[in-house]
């Protein structure tokens, strides 16, 4: 419903609507993206949204969502954000409740052993999933930001950032590096030098 909305809002010819959808799927998700092409790339709008239901609202589909919620991990050294995302996504498809225990659980055995036992004292507090996803975060980001401090500090460097770079480094992972310009800080959606 939502896509069709934006598809009537900027006024897409009906006949680009499927086209348009496939160029829409999360790149990440390659078994859907796989399907999708397979499948409704040569239905007209109708044909694709009827077939597209009855894949995600399947008993099969449920089964497959289901058993991606729960052999969910956290890749090492990836960005926290990134795994919040994955994980709101997958229990969605999965038709589970963000806000229940079982997926506030799941999130938390997922973590590293330091911000699992941190996110279980808060969880007792957290009313819903946002809360406990954006508490976290912010440990998450504090925990990276105190690191850089000390390897700076290791590293015989004396001299703090200023003011404006210390509110960079702690909204940016440290590991972010541009692919165009090899660059800390930035992707290359959003490099400034292209």
């Amino acid at each position: 419903n939502v896509f069709e909305l934006i598809c009537r809002n900027i006024k897409a010819p009906e006949e680009c609507l499927t086209e348009l959808f496939l160029t829409c799927l999360p790149t990440e998700e390659l078994s859907l993206v796989s399907w999708a092409n397979t499948n409704l790339q040569s239905l007209n709008w109708k044909e694709a949204k009827k077939l597209l239901l009855e894949h995600f609202y399947s008993k099969n589909a449920l089964r497959k969502f289901n058993a991606d919620f729960l052999a969910l991990r956290m890749d090492f050294g990836r960005p926290i954000h990134e795994f919040i995302e994955k994980i709101s996504l997958t229990a969605r498809r999965a038709k589970r409740d963000l806000d229940s225990i079982e997926v506030m659980d799941k999130f938390i055995s997922c973590l590293p052993y330091k911000l699992k036992e941190l996110a279980l004292v808060h969880s007792e507090s957290c009313n819903n999933f946002n809360d406990l996803t954006k508490f976290v975060a912010n440990i998450a980001t504090a925990r990276a930001a105190f690191k850089m401090d000390e390897s700076r500090a290791n590293a015989g460097m004396s001299q703090r950032p200023s003011a404006s770079k210390v509110s960079t480094q702690l909204t940016v992972p440290a590991r972010t590096v541009c692919a165009y310009c090899k660059k800390h800080g930035h992707l290359i959606e959003k490099c400034f030098t292209k």
